[in-house]
């Protein structure tokens, strides 16, 4: 195969690292925020006074 009749070249080195992916790293965080601050509160959250309405 060669760059001449349109194939690839490679140009780069590739490597593998173990590293925590990005969805393992939210989904820790999140559980480490419950386990603090234990389940949310959607209702309490809206009826609180730190709300406001948009609107004329």
């Amino acid at each position: 195969m060669k760059p001449e009749q349109g194939f690839p070249v490679a140009v780069g080195v590739f490597y593998d690292t173990n590293r925590p992916t990005y969805d393992s790293l939210f989904h820790a965080q999140v559980e480490s925020a419950r386990d603090k601050l234990g389940p949310g509160d959607l209702a309490g959250l809206l009826s609180g006074g730190d709300t406001w309405k948009i609107g004329r």
